[in-house]
């Protein structure tokens, strides 16, 4: 489990749904994530279902993003397993509710997740996508140690990664 100073990132639980929905109902939250369309409470269950399940087959997920002093959801993101690709990656994915922005509440889960990512989880390499204009997703994941890789025309994101370094030789 993902673990910061102020938060942590558990699995998705049933009685987040309230949180949950509400969080990819706000459309300017949404702006700049996935394909930016508002989700109906119907869909936003599918979508939680569809994590929960993920982090219990994978051990990690996307999950509920918590506050520790108050147990408040106040986001969604972590590390989990592409399940688009041919061939999988750990992809790093964070979204603030509004009402918490500002606070750097998703730099602080970004840096925590790669540690975790790399230390927990022994990963080689995580990556990340970012639409160009999300000027605070930019910083957040450079924050990271993130390096731009490259622009996926076909989703119009940047592609970023950051690599585990190598052990040093004996």
């Amino acid at each position: 489990m993902i673990k910061t100073p102020r938060l942590q990132v558990r699995r998705l639980e049933p009685a987040d749904l309230p949180a949950f929905s509400e969080l990819f109902a706000d459309e300017d939250a949404l702006k700049y994530y996935g394909d930016g369309v508002a989700l109906s409470s119907q869909e936003a269950a599918e979508k939680l279902t569809f994590f929960s399940r993920h982090w219990d087959e994978h051990g990690f997920s996307l999950g509920a993003i918590v506050k520790k002093d108050s147990e408040e959801v106040v986001g969604f993101g972590g590390l989990a397993l592409s399940w688009w690709d041919s061939a999988p990656e750990v992809f790093l994915s964070f979204l603030i509710g509004r009402a918490m922005w500002g606070q750097g509440l998703a730099t602080e889960l970004a840096e925590h997740a790669v540690r975790y990512g790399f230390a927990e989880l022994g990963l080689q390499r995580i990556t990340a996508t970012v639409h160009p204009a999300n000027t605070s997703a930019l910083r957040v994941v450079e924050r990271a140690g993130m390096r731009r890789i490259d622009y996926a025309e076909d989703i119009q994101r940047y592609q970023y990664e950051i690599c585990q370094p190598a052990a040093p030789a004996n």
